[in-house]
């Protein structure tokens, strides 16, 4: 990060390490919430690659858990059975093997509707012939002949 971190950033962080609120933080230290969390930020440094050898270091412990209680849970014991399930559970969550379906959204546009002038022209048209269509040409110089 190019940003250094100040004192101010590392106390800012440990009160929110410590457990209290962003905005107690926030008010304690004269600064906007914003602020509080780029502090926080700042100082923890987690990046993606940080975030990758986390997954994969939990998911390392959640394997030497899962079989301490498989094994146990197919010798009969019925909590250590359950306990491997939600290990399982929890390691899918952790790799995002249990994510949502994804759908594709079709938006369609709705059909334009008539403006004014068509609806008037089309009434105007209804009431002139007893039905709605094409305007009749009458040789007004569009060089069309009537119908």
């Amino acid at each position: 990060m190019t940003e250094t971190v100040t004192e101010r950033d590392e106390a800012i962080a440990e009160r929110r390490l410590a457990g209290e609120s962003v905005r107690s933080v926030a008010q304690q230290f004269g600064c906007s919430t914003g602020e509080v969390h780029a502090a926080v930020e700042r100082v923890l440094e987690i990046d993606n690659e940080v975030r990758k050898r986390m997954v994969l270091l939990n998911a390392a412990k959640l394997d030497r858990l899962l079989k301490v209680f498989y094994d146990k849970g197919l010798a009969g014991c019925v909590q250590s059975a359950i306990t491997a399930v939600r290990i399982w559970e929890r390691k899918h969550e952790l790799l995002g093997l249990n994510s949502p379906v994804k759908l594709d959204v079709v938006t369609m546009q709705p059909q334009e509707a008539p403006k004014s002038f068509d609806k008037i022209r089309a009434a105007v048209y209804r009431v002139a012939r007893g039905h709605p269509g094409q305007p009749v040409i009458d040789g007004n110089g569009s060089g069309e002949q009537p119908q």
